[in-house]
């Protein structure tokens, strides 16, 4: 039986929360931000869409590491989480921006 995958809606909130200051993100703007964010990726070829599928796996999986709690990364609380996208800027170039792609679509979408 293959583990479940986690909500990719969390996903993309946890990446928002993480990104960007706190200070006037209501969970009213957090979901019009993941809205925007799925049109986006609605809108991409199916080639990105798969590179994204995949950056967010290896972005939740990644951080069931002790070193960030052994929790999947959209259960980070959003300070645990911005170290971790930190972290992932210390990364080889290659995957950095495979993984961050995530990132960048949410914060574009904001």
């Amino acid at each position: 039986m293959r583990p479940s995958l986690p909500d990719i809606r969390a996903t993309y909130s946890a990446l928002l929360r993480a990104s960007v200051p706190a200070k006037g993100l209501t969970d009213e703007l957090v979901d019009a931000t993941v809205e925007d964010v799925e049109q986006l990726v609605a809108a991409l070829p199916s080639v990105a869409r798969s590179v994204l599928a995949v950056s967010l796996r290896v972005l939740e999986a990644a951080s069931l590491r002790p070193r960030f709690g052994s929790r999947r990364f959209s259960r980070l609380d959003p300070v645990e989480a911005s170290h971790y996208i930190g972290w992932w800027d210390t990364r080889t170039l290659a995957l950095r921006r495979v993984v961050l792609l995530a990132r960048d679509l949410v914060v574009l979408a904001f």
